[in-house]
């Protein structure tokens, strides 16, 4: 359910959170998938509906850290005081997520408001998971799971028993990294009409477009051909798109527009980044500068068997891209091509220029080569590091693709 999560999440995540306002509250709503910016948004919004304020702050609880579930089917069983909704969040991995897959890996729960947040707001169990990047503005850093198998079917238990006739006036509201349909409380909480809201963000053009309305909410403009740079940089992942953006606002300062040379010099580049980059010298018959190149990715902590993943992956794209040049599409023609592929929008603009700087034959032996490499590692023959120079050398002295239009040169 979590790669259905990322496929088709992010239009059902705007549907659950345009409906909000609108309808009445139910008794219970499961946030999952990766994005812990979208559950904090749709948290905010759910305390908002139910009309929780600061005068209400009585209601918060302490952490239930022990049994997340089962403490939090205790508050929402509490009746909230001086009346109201109460809207009990815990975080959910335990009893929704991979049967033993423990609590400390999971989204955690999220807290927009910290300890003097909206009132109301029953936060029962750690605020966030193991990562650094999972853990909530305003919550605590949550730990591993030791005696999560354990405690895990009590607690499912409990929460079943509770989503058979949960009261009127609470709401519950579990987060999780994703979700296991072979569980008993995920069974419980469809037949008690739960929501689902599948927390993944927009990918291809439509993050483009996303990145575009978050910077002008910010009182800044970017056009697509920057979003798309920045988002071939520093990839897909929206919680890690926001840090990036909020950090260029910040540095173009009084400057109206955010521009592709604000993304150079700030936006944090990515290990695919750097294959680009690598591929680039390659074409070029540059095999001193890829060297380069990878000494960085190595300082960087990048593992050499992940740089070789990366290679392989992203000499596939080139050999597609190739293909199509061949069959006489154009240039753009072979970009829509790859687009429909499922291959992000920079990411084929710049494999075509690429590919145009290779014969099919030289993309061909590059495979072969890479093949090889992993071989001779694998076998012991070679060590991780040396394999990968020698890769990169043999490919720097291939013979230099006949006929390169001029549009392949350059920067890739």
């Amino acid at each position: 359910m979590a790669g259905a999560a990322a496929k088709t999440g992010w239009a059902d995540y705007c549907r659950a959170l345009k409906a909000l306002p609108g309808t009445p509250l139910r008794p219970f709503y499961l946030l999952f998938g990766p994005s812990s910016l979208l559950q904090r948004e749709f948290l905010a919004a759910l305390r908002a509906r139910a009309g929780a304020d600061d005068d209400m702050s009585f209601n918060r609880v302490p952490d239930a850290a022990e049994a997340p579930a089962a403490g939090a089917v205790l508050q929402a069983r509490t009746p909230p005081f001086l009346g109201g909704t109460r809207v009990v969040v815990f975080p959910g991995d335990r009893v929704f997520g991979p049967a033993g897959g423990g609590a400390g890996g999971g989204a955690g729960a999220p807290s927009a408001g910290g300890a003097d947040g909206e009132a109301g707001d029953a936060v029962a169990g750690p605020a966030g998971g193991a990562g650094g990047r999972r853990k909530a503005a305003g919550g605590r850093g949550g730990g591993g799971g030791g005696g999560a198998a354990a405690g895990g079917a009590a607690e499912e238990s409990a929460l079943v028993e509770y989503l058979a006739e949960p009261p009127a006036f609470s709401c519950l509201v579990a987060v999780c990294a994703e979700v296991d349909r072979r569980r008993r409380a995920l069974r419980a909480a469809e037949a008690a009409g739960a929501v689902m809201v599948p927390c993944a963000g927009p990918t291809g053009e439509a993050l483009t477009r996303w990145a575009g309305d978050y910077v002008r909410r910010l009182g800044k403009a970017i056009d697509a051909g920057t979003s798309a740079l920045l988002i071939g940089r520093v990839g897909e992942d929206i919680d890690v798109l926001v840090q990036e953006l909020d950090k260029l606002a910040a540095y173009a300062g009084d400057r109206p527009a955010i521009g592709a040379a604000d993304v150079a010099a700030v936006a944090s580049g990515r290990p695919l980044e750097r294959v680009f980059v690598l591929l680039d010298d390659m074409g070029d018959r540059r095999p001193d500068r890829a060297l380069g190149h990878l000494a960085m990715l190595l300082r960087q902590g990048e593992n050499p068997m992940r740089i070789i993943a990366l290679i392989a992956g992203h000499v596939r794209v080139l050999c597609r891209a190739r293909a199509a040049l061949d069959r006489g599409l154009a240039p753009f023609g072979a970009e829509q091509e790859l687009r429909g592929a499922g291959v992000h929008p920079y990411v084929a603009a710049r494999a075509v220029r690429q590919a145009a700087r290779f014969q099919a034959r030289e993309l061909e032996d590059l495979v072969v080569q890479l093949f090889s490499a992993d071989a001779a590692i694998k076998k012991g023959q070679l060590k991780d590091t040396l394999a990968l120079e020698l890769f990169l050398l043999g490919a720097g002295h291939m013979g230099r693709a006949a006929g390169a239009p001029a549009w392949a040169a350059g920067g890739g």
